[in-house]
């Protein structure tokens, strides 16, 4: 599966409505919920409107861990 978040921005920086909490690992924890979800590969991207990837992360089927330890 791949998930594919394009802006309409120019900017090297996230837009706001995409840096939820400002972390990366908020889409990384959602691209790892998916595939236990799903039982695919998930590949999360985000691009702005000129294409350049500003995130880009894959999780492997089943990769899924829901203890947090932090």
């Amino acid at each position: 599966m791949r998930i594919t978040e394009r802006g309409g921005f120019d900017g090297s920086a996230w837009p706001t409505k995409l840096s939820t909490n400002g972390s990366e690992r908020v889409y990384e924890r959602t691209a790892d919920f998916l595939t236990a979800c799903t039982d695919r590969s998930v590949e999360y991207t985000i691009v702005n409107n000129k294409g350049d990837v500003l995130f880009s992360y894959t999780a492997p089927a089943g990769s899924y861990d829901p203890v947090v330890t932090e």
